[in-house]
């Protein structure tokens, strides 16, 4: 995702990616409005990890929930949004998450990832004319290798890292053998893992979807590279038809505003709870 050397021209889909959005947005620039923000996660152990805070501030952050919203867009609640003015303000949001995701060593790989990452953009530009407002999302998924224990000889906390990833992608690979079917049914389950859920508006449906399969081409590692390809093969065989999603700029602060109230009143209605469970434990030791 990142590449190697810069000077020498090797740059990753990331650095790639982000300098080719501020592209396109400064060429937007006289018409419109355009707005940059990003975010980043790991599914370790199927557990959600904020990567743009610090361990000991996701300590004392609220936990993260996975939401889908009514045009099929997924998002995370309480996860860090930071706003990127330019492509290296992109990348250094980029930077800072993955110095946080969980790595380690094993015979196969001195810097094995030990969880599947998501980097996620929302773009939004608004037209100084017309006032619509035009949204999209773009998520690189960097997800971890299948592993055989035998050949990494984990410790303890390798072998459950291990095992999630491989229950993880073996769910990922259910959800595309689905959809790849010549008639796909109407409902594919994504909700069994975490991960499917988080790539589920990537997966078929309002998206554009491109996967990079790495394969090793040593003679020891052929069943592992016959898998990949297999896998890669039923990838491409799931259709996905884009849509623009767009809306006026009254909806848009409308929609917001809606947001907001929600929130308020979930925030409410756990307070009532907090206080009703107070009252119920004062109550009880009275009685004793």
């Amino acid at each position: 995702m990142q590449g190697e050397d810069p000077a020498l021209g090797l740059h990753g889909v990331t650095p790639r990616m982000a300098d080719e959005i501020f592209r396109v947005m400064e060429l937007l620039q006289t018409t419109h409005t355009c707005k940059a923000y990003c975010y980043m996660v790991e599914l370790y152990i199927e557990e959600m990890n904020d990567l743009l805070l610090s361990t000991a501030d996701r300590k004392e952050a609220p936990k993260l929930e996975i939401r889908q919203e009514k045009n099929g867009i997924v998002s995370v609640k309480n996860v860090t949004i930071k706003e990127a003015k330019g492509p290296e303000d992109l990348l250094k949001h980029f930077r800072k998450g993955i110095k946080h995701r969980h790595i380690r060593s094993h015979s196969l790989n001195e810097l094995s990832s030990r969880s599947h990452l998501i980097f996620s953009i929302l773009l939004e530009t608004t037209s100084n004319v017309t006032g619509k407002v035009v949204t999209g999302k773009m998520s690189l998924v960097d997800l971890a290798g299948s592993e055989r224990l035998k050949k990494t000889k984990v410790d303890e906390i390798g072998k459950e890292e291990a095992q999630a990833i491989n229950s993880s992608l073996l769910e990922l690979g259910r959800v595309i053998s689905d959809l790849s079917q010549e008639h796909p049914s109407s409902y594919i389950n994504k909700r069994n893992s975490k991960l499917t859920l988080l790539m589920s508006d990537s997966l078929g449906g309002n998206a554009k979807t491109m996967m990079v399969v790495c394969v090793s081409p040593a003679t020891a590692n052929l069943g592992e590279t016959t898998n990949s390809l297999e896998f890669a093969t039923r990838c491409k065989k799931i259709t996905n038809s884009a849509q623009k999603n767009e809306e006026t700029k009254q909806a848009a602060k409308m929609k917001a505003h809606y947001n907001t109230l929600l929130e308020n009143e979930r925030a409410e209605v756990e307070r009532l709870k907090a206080e009703l469970a107070k009252l119920s434990a004062l109550n009880g030791n009275g009685a004793a």
